[in-house]
């Protein structure tokens, strides 16, 4: 079996987080929210983590990997989780897009 390189490792545990992360923001956001349900599939879901052995340097993937320690530790609760998924929604927007502010200002006519 070939071993794989640091930075395909480093990919895959990214999308492995952003999934785990998208997969925890739906369970919080439903309507009928089961605590219990909640915890056994976050457990479910999270034995990937210990697979890998890598060091993330994005503000972003390191919220990822933040915001699936916190579900893991099943100290906070619903309203809280959702808080912090809402600052990692952010902080994935704000390296998206950033406003142009007075670009007609300096068009040449």
């Amino acid at each position: 079996m070939k071993k794989t390189s640091s930075k395909q490792e480093l990919i895959r545990y990214i999308r492995k987080l952003e999934k785990f992360y998208n997969a925890a923001n739906s369970m919080l956001k439903k309507d009928n929210f089961n605590q219990e349900l909640f915890c056994e599939k976050i457990k479910k879901m999270s034995l990937f983590l210990n697979d890998f052995s890598v060091t993330l340097y994005s503000p972003y993937t390191k919220a990822l990997q933040d915001f699936a320690n916190d579900c893991l530790s099943m100290k906070f609760a619903q309203n809280e989780l959702l808080m912090k998924s809402n600052a990692v929604d952010k902080l994935k927007n704000s390296q998206k897009y950033k406003k142009d502010k007075h670009k007609n200002k300096f068009k040449d006519f």
